[in-house]
């Protein structure tokens, strides 16, 4: 049985506000709203925040999303992701040639109903610049 195709609206803000001459801060919002979520007959909301504090090579940041499947005749489904990472760019320092190094320690709780998961991350990246080809 098909209930329609999905749709919906997204609307979002963000901003960049400088705090001195060597610290900005990045604020983040969004809303969401689809209307036959994943093809079903409900819909779905979702709200997200986020800010990010940038001094430097540091950067903090941390992000909150509510995600709201609303089920005619039964209660909402609701489950909530939160997430802080904080993050170092080592820039060219280390790099072989003209890739930019990061390294990233984070943390993320999600719930949904009464599931709870704990995550906990290392992440070492390299953003590359110009051409490259890869044997």
């Amino acid at each position: 049985y098909s209930f329609g195709n999905e749709t919906g609206v997204l609307g979002g803000l963000n901003g960049n506000v400088a705090l001195g001459n060597e610290a900005t801060l990045k604020l983040f919002t969004e809303a969401a709203w689809f209307n036959n979520f994943d093809g079903g007959p409900d819909d779905a909301l979702f709200l997200t925040v986020s800010a990010a504090l940038q001094r430097e090579a540091m950067t903090y940041s941390i992000s909150y999303t509510q995600q709201r499947e609303m089920i005619a005749d039964e209660p909402d489904l609701v489950e909530h992701l939160f997430d802080a990472t904080v993050a170092y760019k080592f820039g060219k320092d280390l790099g072989l040639g003209n890739e930019s190094w990061q390294i990233a320690a984070g943390y993320a709780f999600d719930r949904h109903g009464d599931e709870k998961k704990h995550t906990f991350a290392i992440r070492l990246s390299a953003e590359f610049e110009g051409n490259y080809e890869f044997r």
